[in-house]
């Protein structure tokens, strides 16, 4: 688990809707945290499949 989170980013692969759906929950769950949102690269894309929504946190010092 992560003591402090300072930013958190929602990635996906062919699903944006699911990952706006997702940003907005964790934005609820974390109001004061900055999320991004991107679309996952075509070389990580290849790993992770179709379908595939990711989470990335960065913990603060």
């Amino acid at each position: 688990s992560f003591q402090r989170i300072e930013e958190l980013a929602v990635e996906h692969t062919t699903l944006p809707d699911e990952a706006d759906r997702l940003a907005d929950r964790l934005r609820t769950a974390f109001p004061d945290v900055n999320i991004h949102r991107s679309i996952v690269s075509p070389v990580l894309g290849v790993h992770g499949g179709p379908n595939a929504i990711a989470v990335t946190v960065l913990e603060a010092k």
